[in-house]
């Protein structure tokens, strides 16, 4: 298994082919080979990296570097000018990734919280000798969380 550590910072393109399911057909490449995916996995340590698209990516979209360090490094190492109209996208791109990290951060909280919640009920419900609505009922869960994690238990 490959782990997220050995794909960071790299590029990769997958494409379309043609798999006949059913029938007969026989639809010319031309009509379906556009279709690209690609997937960029960046980090932080990109903006060290040697292949000038990760840098520049990874300068763009850092969720650690400042402002004003990525607008030096955009002007000093990629010879951008940093115009009124540059350095608005640059806020924008510094914005969504500060958003993106911070839907990410929000989402591991949220598991993380309903992980405790299940890991609780349990316990209680072990050492208690409990069924599973009365240690929910004891953690003061509302009916919808309750109708939440009696599926999850």
């Amino acid at each position: 298994m490959i782990r997220a550590k050995e794909n960071r910072n790299s590029v990769v393109e997958y494409g379309f082919t043609q798999q006949k399911v059913i029938g007969r057909v026989n639809e010319p490449g031309k009509n379906y080979d556009k279709m690209k995916a690609i997937i960029i996995k960046l980090n932080d340590e990109g903006m060290d990296n040697r292949t000038d698209i990760i840098r520049l990516l990874s300068t763009l979209l850092s969720t650690t570097e400042s402002v004003e360090k990525r607008k030096e490094i955009l002007e000093n190492d990629f010879h951008i000018s940093m115009t009124e109209e540059i350095e608005e996208g640059l806020q924008d791109m510094c914005n969504y990734s500060a958003a993106v990290q911070n839907y990410g951060e929000r989402i591991g909280e949220l598991r993380g919280a309903e992980k405790a919640i299940l890991e609780a009920i349990k316990n209680l419900k072990e050492t208690m000798k409990w069924s599973t609505k009365q240690a929910m009922d004891a953690m003061k869960l509302s009916s919808e969380a309750q109708e939440k994690y009696e599926k999850l238990v």
